[in-house]
């Protein structure tokens, strides 16, 4: 079942955390990779398992690929230009944590099938995306995760799902974000019509990037 905001506040307070976080303590949750139905069935099936929010993984999935698997040529330009980001989703191997080992543990796969499954499976990249949300966001907090019907709390895990640090980092996170603001819809590389509608996202200011970003110009090439 899904916590309310009152819910999340009030399990915040009693575990000292900041309201935005809620406590992720007890074993390290997972979730079933099996029967898979689309990016969106994926994106609710992460929020309900592992508490990141269903809209904020798509609108990543948006700002990455424009929700179209990028092809194995184009996977090939960027690994021969140092850059690489698996699936839909673009998940960069590199990162605070082992998103790889992240995702094999969590979505209960082998570890040898997980790049494959990235590049060939939308819907499994738009769950495995929640994995390493979820980790970043344990590893950050010591643990607590943000809330899940507060995207905006994320702010600081979206900086580090792409590894970049301060002002630049902060900028990309609002770019995910306005996403959300601004809502989007299109056609998903699995064939299915994936909605974002748009909502509220304010300022955190107990999140430190959301106090460092000031405004940026988005260029459409810049997130591409």
């Amino acid at each position: 079942m899904r916590r309310t905001r009152t819910a999340s506040f009030l399990v915040a307070l009693g575990l000292g955390l900041s309201p935005a976080l809620l406590s992720a303590c007890g074993a390290v949750p997972g979730v079933s990779a099996e029967n898979l139905g689309s990016m969106r069935d994926a994106a609710d099936r992460g929020e309900a398992a592992l508490g990141v929010p269903a809209d904020l993984v798509l609108a990543i999935a948006w700002a990455e690929t424009r929700w179209t698997a990028p092809s194995a040529t184009e996977v090939d330009e960027h690994q021969a230009h140092g850059a690489v980001a698996l699936g839909v989703t673009g998940i960069r191997p590199d990162l605070g944590v082992d998103p790889l080992a992240v995702i094999a543990e969590r979505l209960s796969v082998p570890a040898a099938d997980v790049e494959a499954r990235l590049a060939s499976d939308p819907a499994f990249a738009t769950l495995a995306a929640s994995a390493v949300l979820r980790a970043l966001a344990e590893a950050r907090y010591g643990g607590a995760i943000p809330a899940a019907d507060d995207p905006g709390a994320w702010r600081e895990v979206l900086a580090d799902y792409v590894d970049l640090n301060g002002r630049i980092g902060a900028e990309h996170a609002e770019y995910v974000l306005d996403v959300l603001r601004r809502g989007m819809s299109g056609e998903a590389a699995t064939g299915e019509r994936v909605l974002l509608r748009s909502r509220d996202v304010s300022p955190s200011t107990e999140i430190e990037a959301a106090l460092e970003y000031s405004g940026a110009d988005y260029a459409s090439a810049t997130w591409s």
